[in-house]
């Protein structure tokens, strides 16, 4: 076991004293503040996955600051998780006319591709609290409505998007007006993502 620098302690002493002094209890609180959503156990196994990361790393090389590259792995382990999760739960726009995809694309909620039920919940949560901060009601209505729908499994076809928003919106909304919101709804809400460190081009 490689020993750290500046204290020469192991890597094991240097984590008993981190939960000694609850430090790995603060990443935890970080990650909930950092990532806005509500399911501890998901914080909890990031800063696992990030003890256990630090101790094969240890075994290889120096850690010359232990609590930082636990903090930063504890990060990239929830930006992964939600990251993998936003590439499944994003739909994409379909082509004009194309409503047949919507019905062989419906799946049931419980067989969602998504790797865990709660990370799903997590990026769902925190996804569409990005859109809700946004000031344009239509483009806002029209956007959650889309993630509502990919969330359950149950995407809106244009029919379908349109009837929704034009009861919630109380006005008449064209079908085509509302292929263009969804379209720029979910342009936008990429890009946002993309800016926060989430790249879901894949």
């Amino acid at each position: 076991m490689r020993r750290d620098k500046a204290s020469d302690k192991t890597l094991v002493d240097l984590i008993e004293a981190m939960v000694r002094d609850r430090f790995l209890d603060g990443v935890t609180r970080l990650l909930e503040v950092r990532f806005r959503a509500s399911d501890l156990v998901l914080y909890e196994d990031a800063v696992a996955e990030a003890v256990k990361k630090l101790l094969e790393a240890g075994e290889r090389r120096e850690i010359r600051d232990p609590r930082a590259y636990l903090t930063t792995i504890a990060i990239n382990e929830m930006h992964g998780a939600l990251r993998r999760a936003a590439i499944e739960i994003l739909p994409d726009a379909p082509d004009e006319g194309d409503e047949e995809r919507f019905d062989a694309h419906r799946v049931d909620a419980d067989d969602r591709p998504t790797e865990d039920a709660a990370v799903g919940r997590l990026v769902y949560e925190y996804v569409t609290g990005l859109v809700r901060a946004w000031e344009t009601e239509k483009l806002r209505t029209t956007t959650l409505l889309v993630l509502e729908g990919a969330f359950v499994g149950e995407p809106l076809s244009g029919r379908e998007l349109t009837e929704r928003l034009s009861d919630i919106l109380g006005e008449d909304i064209e079908e085509d007006t509302a292929r263009q919101l969804r379209k720029r709804g979910l342009d936008r809400l990429r890009k946002q993502l993309g800016s926060e460190g989430f790249d879901i081009h894949d």
